[in-house]
């Protein structure tokens, strides 16, 4: 569960899976409304479920923009802690109005890999077993 702190950046193990930890850079809704003014965009948005066991989870979100490297988790300015959402909807209402943003939003679970690659997920054709003629 990503934990309200008062710091620059803060760690987050599972948006880059595989057990690497990633240090991800908050970024707030004034600098997401800057930075789409001054030509940049958003290139994709991954939201992660903080409990799955709840039948309410929170959603941490997380943005690839064109003027940062890597992702961003999207912060509240004051006090300086992560945003967590508790309804979709409004998560997506504000991605798609407010940001502009048309693009996939991942959806996953706290702790999910997301580092497989799309061949991994095909399924492959299995080897026949050569008949023998009689």
């Amino acid at each position: 569960m990503v934990e309200p702190e008062a710091i620059d950046s803060i760690v987050c193990p599972t948006i880059t899976g595989g057990g690497t930890l990633a240090v991800i850079q908050p970024i707030t809704n004034a600098e997401i409304v800057r930075g789409l003014t001054e030509g940049g965009y958003i290139r994709g948005v991954t939201v992660e479920a903080q409990d799955a066991s709840s039948r309410s989870p929170q959603y941490a979100v997380y943005i690839l923009t064109t003027w940062r490297a890597g992702y961003s988790i999207f912060h509240i300015a004051f006090p300086r802690r992560p945003r967590l959402f508790r309804d979709l909807d409004r998560l997506v209402e504000l991605l798609r109005f407010e940001f502009q943003f048309q693009g996939a939003i991942s959806l996953r679970l706290v702790g999910d890999s997301v580092g497989q690659r799309v061949g991994r997920l095909r399924e492959q054709p299995r080897a026949q077993k050569p008949t023998t003629g009689q």
